[in-house]
């Protein structure tokens, strides 16, 4: 099976959605943010997105960071943003959706992630993969696979 076939895609998490039901209309939210806000640009769209992923799926960016003397407040505006921003996620994203051949193209995204983990790692002083692979599900599936 081709990972990134949308056709294929889209039938897995139709099929996923029915079996459990209950998350559908959560996650249905969450791509739909996601779509509304796929740059990685602007501040207040990056928290909004880290916020509310983080904490939807327990995987909350803040939970137990270096305490550096910062409030929440001040670790995401001053941290979090620049987290996304310095590692320029969306021309990663373009290079991903221009790769062809399903090895490159996973390749090229789990290096993505692995760049995001590195950077929050510096911010956070942990190695948050559980929250990175999800905000990347979110933001590959919206900027790659539901695009014509």
């Amino acid at each position: 099976m081709n990972i990134w076939d949308k056709k294929q895609l889209t039938k897995m998490i139709k099929k996923s959605s029915s079996e459990f039901s209950i998350y559908h209309t959560s996650n249905r939210i969450l791509y739909k943010m996601f779509e509304d806000y796929p740059e990685n640009k602007n501040g207040e769209h990056i928290v909004a997105k880290v916020l509310i992923l983080g904490r939807t799926y327990a995987a909350a960016i803040e939970r137990a960071r270096k305490k550096d003397g910062r409030t929440n407040d001040q670790f995401y505006r001053d941290k979090v943003t620049e987290c996304f921003k310095s590692i320029k996620m969306n021309k990663d994203i373009k290079k991903i959706k221009s790769t062809t051949g399903e090895p490159a193209r996973a390749l090229a995204s789990l290096n993505l992630q692995g760049k995001l983990q590195d950077s929050i790692a510096d911010a956070t002083g942990l190695n948050k993969r559980s929250f990175c692979s999800k905000y990347l599900h979110f933001q590959e599936y919206v900027q790659i696979l539901a695009q014509p």
